[in-house]
């Protein structure tokens, strides 16, 4: 612990030897620990409860579980007795910024140990800086995430000492393949739609849909991880009927737009008429309005 302090929490030290464990926990005053095995070379572990209420293990060798490969470390003789001590947190720490590309505040973020729970995070919305401290000393991998418009990144392979503040590790994040735009009244573009609509993708010459997604009651409609390729714009007044795409019947009818990897397209808009009363199927000559398709072409 920092400084040399004890613990206050219980560790949990175990000597490991394929499927044979020899736990014992620590001297809550002390941080003292005795084990006895037989001679062999032994994986030695110390668990304890972290914050947020996540058990942290860190082997002697400091590497972590789960992740990271390692190979038994410690090793017993008949009649030598081994110490060793183990500094679990160390105060040191991580540090930087994170933001979305051209320098985009992001909405959500969070930053963490890749693949363990390792450390505290703090995140500044604001500004998107953060700092993950309570760590001992040893090599961590990064990960940033923050909503799905926003590709996940790493940064691998970072170093801190005893006490250590290392800084400066920065990251942007690059938005995911994005289609997005709105679906209107035609006859009054400001008005919210009486109704929930769906928009899909699906590919024309399978009819599978890759996406879907429900509108916002502006009619706005967002989707994020699009994958490539070349899709219909399918609309309807239910999730099934959007996945299965029977606006109109046959597949391949429809007006289709092509992406690419890492393309934003937020110019789908497409203006429905409503007629009466609202049950069933309510939409009907839809036509697809976006400078790179035919917006003439009639559902």
């Amino acid at each position: 612990m920092p400084g040399g302090g004890v613990p206050d929490v219980p560790v949990v030290v175990t000597l490991s030897l394929q499927s044979i464990d020899y736990p014992v926990t620590t001297d809550p005053v002390t941080g003292h620990y005795s084990l006895d095995a037989p001679p062999g070379t032994y994986y030695l572990s110390f668990e304890y409860m972290g914050n947020e209420n996540i058990v942290k293990k860190i082997y002697e060798n400091g590497a972590f579980e789960p992740g990271v490969p390692h190979s038994p470390s410690v090793v017993l003789t008949e009649g030598s007795p081994r110490v060793i001590d183990k500094e679990l947190i160390s105060g040191a720490s991580i540090s930087g910024t994170v933001v979305g590309t051209g320098n985009v505040i992001l909405d959500s973020l969070t930053a963490t140990i890749r693949g363990w729970g390792v450390g505290r995070s703090i995140v500044d919305l604001a500004t998107g800086a953060y700092q993950i401290d309570q760590l001992a000393a040893g090599t961590y991998d990064l990960q940033f995430t923050s909503t799905a418009r926003w590709k996940p990144k790493g940064i691998d392979s970072v170093h801190v000492n005893s006490g250590e503040h290392v800084t400066s590790q920065d990251a942007i994040l690059v938005q995911t393949t994005t289609v997005e735009g709105k679906v209107y009244n035609r006859a009054d573009q400001s008005a919210q739609l009486p109704i929930s609509l769906w928009v899909g993708l699906r590919n024309p010459n399978t009819g599978s849909v890759s996406s879907s997604v429900e509108t916002a009651a502006d009619g706005s409609f967002h989707m994020y991880g699009v994958v490539a390729g070349t899709y219909e714009v399918c609309v309807d007044a239910s999730l099934i009927s959007a996945r299965s795409c029977i606006f109109d019947g046959s597949v391949g009818s429809n007006p289709t737009v092509t992406i690419s990897d890492g393309q934003i397209i937020s110019d789908i808009n497409i203006p429905i008429d409503f007629h009466g009363a609202i049950t069933g199927r309510v939409l009907s000559r839809t036509s697809l309005e976006r400078k790179s398709c035919d917006a003439s072409r009639v559902w």
